[in-house]
């Protein structure tokens, strides 16, 4: 596992998970009934590497950490709140969804994030394929 000192510690602690899920689940309840809020982004451009040996988890194939934080989070969030659309953002500062879909949620976007590319479909037509694949938005 890729480690630096200017890193974040959350994939480092089983605590820190734990904690940050209980930080949404309060966040959730707050905001259940609140129409302005839209909905949850739970991670900002995670770049982690889990397995891969890309530093920022750009080869990653199950991205397993990310998978396991977002199942229990949506659980968590959704045990207080169904209303909000939540956002799920891949490794590799939000591109790689690799080994994170399906969710058993309807109620999800898939969120990526593409700099230093053209604007084309050809440049996001693998989260066109993943948006037709698992019906969701994008």
């Amino acid at each position: 596992m890729y480690t630096a000192a200017s890193k974040p510690s959350l994939w480092e602690d089983p605590d820190n998970v734990r904690k940050t899920i209980a930080l949404w689940e309060q966040l959730a309840t707050r905001y259940s009934d609140a129409s302005h809020i839209g909905g949850y982004d739970l991670l900002n451009e995670v770049n982690w590497a889990f397995e891969g040996g890309n530093p920022v988890g750009c080869d990653d194939v199950e991205n397993a950490p990310l998978k396991d934080f977002y199942d229990r989070a949506i659980a968590a969030i959704r045990a207080v709140d169904t209303n909000h659309i939540i956002f799920i953002e891949g490794n590799c500062y939000a591109n790689n969804h690799e080994g994170l879909w399906p969710f058993d949620d309807d109620n999800l976007v898939l969120s990526f994030h593409r700099y230093w590319n053209l604007n084309s479909v050809d440049t996001i037509q693998k989260y066109l394929d993943w948006v037709s694949r698992w019906v969701m938005p994008v």
